[in-house]
């Protein structure tokens, strides 16, 4: 972390009693910098990282909450659609043995059930109409 590096690097200057820096394209022309200039910049970039993770702690705190948030919201979402589906099966249900089909249509019902024998008039229609469904996507 750049940050970090800086203020190491600060506090290894402060050891040294005085530092002189290059201010212009002369060569010769040094500015002095005392201690305390040091000392004050180091105060200030401890403090802008203090703050740094602060916001960084905040923003994760929201996120995660806004995270909780979200989920509590997709899993209201998803047993909405539960129970929507378990109302449309039920209707499926009650709506199978009342289903009146052409004479066509129980014909090729009766196809499906002369295949499986194992099934029902009722799934085999269901099974007829799926097939339809796919036809016509």
């Amino acid at each position: 972390m750049e940050l970090e590096e800086a203020i190491k690097d600060i506090k290894v200057w402060l050891d040294f009693p005085v530092w002189f820096i290059h201010t212009g394209k002369d060569e010769d022309f040094l500015r002095r910098i005392d201690k305390s200039a040091i000392e004050t910049a180091l105060k200030y970039l401890e403090k802008y990282r203090d703050l740094y993770i602060q916001s960084l702690a905040n923003n994760l705190n929201q996120n995660l909450k806004n995270k909780e948030k979200s989920n509590e919201q997709l899993e209201a979402l998803n047993e909405g659609w539960k129970l929507e589906v378990e109302k449309k099966d039920k209707m499926i249900e009650l709506l199978k043995t009342r289903i009146f089909v052409s004479s066509e249509e129980h014909e090729e019902i009766l196809k499906i059930q002369k295949k499986h024998r194992d099934k029902s008039y009722e799934d085999c229609t269901i099974e007829y109409f799926k097939k339809k469904a796919e036809e016509s996507e």
